[in-house]
């Protein structure tokens, strides 16, 4: 019985070295478990923080109100003027500038606002406003309204019918032209034309 005593003795000091080992020793890092309460806070606060971040969205900005079409400035009419916007109008939609300058030497002799020619006829292009309702007073005796309209008309008479029956036709009108009228007026521009008389 004695010689057995340190056996038991030794298997009891394993056995109990394995339990403490085991159960009651500390964990190796020595922290403790954190609770329940602990760890939902901390998600609130991720939570929290992410809200955080996200950015704001943008505010609908109101759309800008566009701005006027400048509308182009009047011109003083004087002759040198007056031939300078006509050569540069003529330019701009294929028209030989000498026919405008003759037409316009024949009707007003450059001049914007001659009064009318007892037929209801004004300005430089000498427009006939009964003819063309369109077309206002205040506008025929303009440079620049008055060109932009006259100028392209030119040009399309001359075009649609050559440049004598075309002269005749801004002259008297197209129905004019085929009744005859408006050739003595083509063929004198036709000469300023030839004469570079302007």
């Amino acid at each position: 019985m004695i010689k057995r005593l340190p056996r038991i003795l030794l298997l009891g000091i394993v056995i109990g070295g394995l339990f403490y080992a085991v159960i009651a020793a500390p964990k190796g890092n020595n922290q403790p478990e954190p609770k329940v309460d602990t760890i939902i806070k901390s998600k609130g606060e991720a939570t929290s923080s992410a809200k955080a971040e996200t950015p704001a969205e943008p505010k609908p900005q109101p759309t800008p109100t566009p701005k006027p079409v400048p509308q182009p400035a009047t011109l003083p009419c004087d002759k040198a003027t007056a031939q300078s916007y006509i050569q540069t109008k003529a330019g701009e939609i294929g028209l030989q500038w000498q026919h405008g300058y003759a037409v316009v030497r024949q009707e007003s002799s450059w001049n914007c606002n001659p009064g009318t020619d007892g037929a209801g006829s004004v300005g430089l292009w000498q427009i006939n406003l009964p003819a063309h309702p369109n077309i206002s007073y205040a506008c025929a005796t303009d440079l620049v309204c008055s060109t932009n309209w006259a100028a392209p008309h030119l040009k399309y008479m001359i075009d649609t019918y050559g440049l004598r029956n075309g002269l005749a036709a801004y002259n008297a009108g197209a129905a004019g032209m085929r009744a005859g009228k408006g050739f003595k007026y083509a063929d004198e521009v036709i000469h300023r034309i030839n004469t570079n008389d302007f």
